[in-house]
């Protein structure tokens, strides 16, 4: 296994986010995995005509059956998302002063996803490796309680690096799971600085 394996987890992740269903499902663990195995999922635009075709063509590039047919690493799936963000603000006529903030959920988000994220940042930047896991737990909880909160997956993946990093944890699934939650991050808001940060920490120790 390498990191196209988590980018399969990743167009996972983005095909509910289209779609608001997963891609495979089945009666039992055992139909899962077959249909994983052996079945394309159902098109996006089917029901979600709204969704750019060249979005769905990157999420089945990441479900692809066979590693190799997948992107050769999480870089190249980013540059891919900017790119297809840049053409669509250029058909839509939008400029980078003419965006509002990249976040338009702000205002529907619990007060408490604030606050486990600003307690996650606390336990990070203490810069103590017993504060490692507080930090994973908080990040984690605010995005579970909002999972369109890319701060709070940001901040996750730059707390399994560092966890990686101190061999906390076995290293090599931090680092995978951390790619993971900096890719999300981005996926839901392009110009989160704390997502870019945690992609490129990601990229920087683990490639």
């Amino acid at each position: 296994m390498d990191g196209r394996s988590d980018l399969f987890s990743l167009g996972v992740t983005m095909y509910e986010m289209a779609t608001g269903r997963l891609p495979f499902t089945g009666a039992t663990r055992a139909d899962v995995l077959d249909l994983i195995l052996h079945a394309a999922p159902e098109s996006i635009r089917i029901g979600h005509a709204d969704v750019p075709i060249d979005l769905e063509r990157i999420i089945f590039r990441c479900l692809e059956k066979r590693p190799e047919h997948r992107y050769d690493s999480a870089r190249g799936l980013f540059h891919e998302l900017c790119e297809l963000k840049r053409q669509l603000e250029v058909a839509n006529g939008v400029t980078a002063k003419s965006q509002g903030p990249p976040d338009r959920r702000q205002s529907d988000r619990p007060l408490e996803a604030y606050e486990l994220v600003g307690r996650g940042r606390q336990y990070l930047l203490s810069g103590s490796f017993f504060e490692l896991p507080e930090a994973k737990a908080a990040f984690q909880a605010a995005a579970d309680l909002d999972p369109a909160y890319a701060a709070a997956h940001a901040g996750l993946a730059l707390t399994l690096c560092g966890q990686a990093v101190t061999r906390a944890v076995p290293h090599q699934q931090a680092f995978a799971d951390a790619r993971v939650a900096a890719l999300r991050a981005l996926v839901i808001d392009r110009e989160s600085a704390d997502a870019h940060g945690a992609l490129g920490q990601v990229l920087l120790l683990s490639d």
